[in-house]
C-alpha cells in the first residue's frame, strides 16, 4: 500500500454516530447546514503542488471528536477510498476537503456530490461534469431573476415620474 493511501487508511474514525449521516447515505442539504463541524490541519505540501498534504488534521462533528491528528496525502493520478461504519464521519470528511475548510491550494478543483448516483452506464467523469453544468445552469438563471430584480427596482416606475410634473 503506498505511503497516501495508508495516511488515508489509518484515519482515525471511530464509528460512532454523528449528525448529518443517514444510514451511510447522503442527507439532504438541509440537514447538513445543521452539522456544526471544527476542523484543524496544516497544509505541509508546496502551495504550487499537484498533491496534497495536510498534517496535524482533526476534525470534530457537534462536539464529537471523529478524526484525531492525522495526515492526509492525496496524490495526483491515485484512487483512494473510504471505509467505515455508517456515521463515522466520511462524509463530513469528503464535504470539509471540498469545502476547503482547510487549506487547499487554489489551483486545485474539489467536487463532492451530496447525494448517491443511480446506476449508469456512465462514467463517473461524465457525471460530476453533468453535474456542474446542472449547477451552473441553476446559478445563471438565479442571477438573471436577481438582475432582473435589481433592474426593476433601480428604475422610477412610470407613475413616480408622472406624479412629479
Amino acid at each position: 500500500m503506498s505511503q497516501s493511501a495508508a495516511s488515508l487508511a489509518n484515519l482515525d474514525l471511530n464509528g460512532e454516530t454523528a449528525n448529518g449521516t443517514a444510514n451511510g447515505h447522503a442527507v439532504a442539504q438541509e440537514e447538513l447546514s445543521s452539522v456544526h463541524r471544527t476542523v484543524t490541519g496544516v497544509l505541509t505540501s508546496r502551495p504550487t503542488s499537484r498533491d496534497i498534504k495536510i498534517d496535524g488534521f482533526s476534525m470534530g462533528v457537534n462536539g464529537q471528536e471523529l478524526i484525531q491528528d492525522c495526515t492526509i496525502e492525496l496524490t495526483i493520478g491515485r484512487r483512494y477510498g473510504l471505509l467505515g461504519q455508517n456515521g463515522c464521519g466520511k462524509t463530513n470528511f469528503l464535504q470539509c476537503l471540498a469545502n476547503r475548510e482547510v487549506p487547499i491550494p487554489d489551483h486545485m478543483d474539489l467536487y463532492h456530490l451530496c447525494e448517491e448516483a443511480a446506476p449508469t452506464d456512465r462514467t463517473a467523469l461524465e457525471t460530476v461534469v453533468d453535474y456542474i453544468k446542472d449547477e451552473v445552469n441553476r446559478l445563471t438563471v438565479s442571477l438573471l431573476h436577481v438582475s432582473c430584480c435589481y433592474t426593476r427596482l433601480s428604475k422610477p416606475s412610470q407613475q413616480s415620474a408622472f406624479a412629479a410634473y
